[in-house]
């Protein structure tokens, strides 16, 4: 019986072992979990602080997308001033062309009968 006990002893201590060894492992279990639960947080933060720089990135493009259509309705309105200058421009020119014509027309003109008077007057008087 003494033997038999002796075994049952033998046997609970190392139960008693393997049980002390299992209660270590899951405290080590537990460490790794609680370091894991740390990164984790960590993690969340910085996710969290990701989200803030997209949305300010957002509203910033947001706000170019707005200077853009504002630059390109500039645009349009510089590019309609342009073409009302240009066409305003050929007319004042053609404009001008027809009154130099017109005045060089009328000098000609007085030029000529001048011209013939002068020339009548020559052979009037050979």
């Amino acid at each position: 019986m003494e033997k038999v006990l002796n075994e049952i002893l033998l046997k609970l201590s190392n139960l008693e072992d393997g049980q002390r060894g299992l209660m270590g492992t899951v405290s080590q279990l537990d460490t790794k979990v609680d370091n894991l639960d740390v990164k984790v947080d960590y993690l969340d933060v910085k996710v969290d602080n990701l989200d803030v720089k997209v949305d300010n990135l957002d509203v910033k493009v947001e706000n170019l997308d707005v200077k853009v259509d504002c630059l390109e309705s500039n645009l349009h309105e510089i590019r309609d001033i342009v073409t009302r200058i240009e066409v305003s421009q050929n007319e004042d020119v053609i404009a001008l062309l027809k009154t130099f014509n017109s005045k060089i027309d009328s000098k000609s003109e007085a030029l000529n009968k001048r011209l013939f008077r002068v020339e009548s007057k020559l052979e009037a008087s050979k």
